[in-house]
């Protein structure tokens, strides 16, 4: 759905169960690169851990600048459109 329709977009809670790690990897750093965003569990799940897991994944530095902020500006409309 996610790829079908321009108001779907993915959170980690929102993955495929059964997928492994890195499969997940594969779909962020490739076809949801632009449709993914960076979310915790805060209070259960603290930020900072959270983060550094996100990190240690692997993800290139502009695949980790868009679901870090850069989708996030855009959805939201944060930056200036």
């Amino acid at each position: 759905m996610v790829c079908q329709y321009s108001n779907v977009w993915m959170l980690h809670d929102s993955c495929v169960a059964g997928l492994s790690v890195a499969d997940h990897v594969k779909g962020i750093s490739t076809f949801l690169q632009d449709r993914f965003l960076f979310a915790t569990g805060y209070p259960f799940c603290p930020i900072r851990e959270t983060i550094d897991r996100y990190l240690a994944l692997g993800f290139t530095d502009g695949v980790l600048h868009k679901i870090m902020r850069d989708n996030a500006r855009r959805l939201f409309r944060l930056d200036g459109s």
